[in-house]
């Protein structure tokens, strides 16, 4: 998905996603933090930071709330991209290693 001869094929998505993001008011990697967290209640993220104002834009997240509208649109959003290369959503852990399910439709 990230490979260099992917990454540009997925910047729509990128960009319709940022373009949502931008919308709502909030950042692009909030959106994503949001957005996971409301589809699996249950999920943690990952999140990295580089700076202290990107640990605050990630704090600042735990704000930002999404209705049903907000979540429709944005795996509308997904459904009309395709993505290149290995799709995050095919992500599956199987004792605590993570594998890509080639088999996810």
């Amino acid at each position: 998905m990230l490979s260099p001869e992917n990454l540009p094929k997925n910047l729509p998505l990128v960009q319709a996603l940022k373009d949502f993001a931008d919308k709502k008011g909030v950042s692009l990697s909030q959106l994503m933090t949001v957005w996971t967290l409301t589809k699996q209640p249950n999920a943690s993220t990952l999140i990295g930071t580089t700076s202290p104002e990107h640990l605050q834009e990630n704090i600042d997240a735990l704000a930002v709330e999404l209705s049903s509208e907000d979540m429709n649109e944005i795996e509308n959003i997904a459904a009309s991209h395709k993505v290149f290369g290995n799709d995050m959503r095919q992500l599956i852990f199987k004792n605590g290693i993570a594998i890509f399910n080639h088999n996810h439709s």
